[in-house]
């Protein structure tokens, strides 16, 4: 298994071969009724927040005023709240048996828990049920590849989506866990777009 490296702001190059977890989920994500420009700017916006909570995260100074902010201060507040300590900050792992890629966002300690939880940042303003059973399918995969990548067993096989606030208040949590028939799905998925995408 191979380990990538953050790039900040720089363009990531993938290995070749791999496939990224979000684009094999990507059919199961309908935005066709938002518009294109409008979800670009959504998106650059999520990456300007991921970024800011690496920066943070790996003790670097994080730019004050960006596009995003609110986001980065509900971050601030639930990591107070809750007083987790983020371990490892956006960390590529690739998987050699199904040949995909995913990028975890971290992997924080709980007070009072003995195991670390992955945990996937979030900017979107909801989770439908679409949503929730595409995000459990994410963790899921990030889950697999976190598991077949880490040297210890201890990670929780829970994992918790955080909804940052764009007004800066405590985020909203989704909560799954590592469960075998939805990994079964996850793999019918890659094989599915693997036969679209040979």
């Amino acid at each position: 298994m191979l380990f990538g490296l953050h790039r900040g702001n720089m363009e990531e190059v993938i290995l070749p071969g791999y496939t990224r977890v979000t684009e094999i989920l990507r059919p199961w994500n309908d935005f066709s009724m938002i518009l294109p420009e409008v979800l670009e700017h959504k998106r650059q916006i999520g990456e300007r927040v991921h970024d800011a909570i690496d920066q943070h995260n790996r003790n670097l100074i994080v730019d004050p005023y960006f596009e995003g902010q609110e986001y980065f201060n509900s971050f601030l507040v639930w990591l107070e709240t809750t007083g987790a300590i983020v371990v490892q900050s956006e960390k590529r792992m690739y998987d050699d048996y199904f040949m995909i890629t995913g990028k975890i966002d971290a992997l924080v300690q709980f007070p009072h828990e003995d195991k670390l939880i992955l945990v996937d940042w979030k900017t979107s303003a909801s989770c439908g049920k679409k949503t929730a059973l595409s995000w459990r399918m994410q963790g899921t995969l990030y889950h697999y590849l976190l598991t077949k990548n880490h040297t210890s067993d201890d990670v929780s096989d829970r994992f918790l989506f955080v909804q940052l606030s764009d007004a800066g208040a405590l985020p909203r949590l989704k909560e799954f866990s590592f469960e075998p028939r939805t990994m079964a799905y996850s793999a019918s998925a890659i094989d599915v777009y693997r036969y679209f995408n040979p």
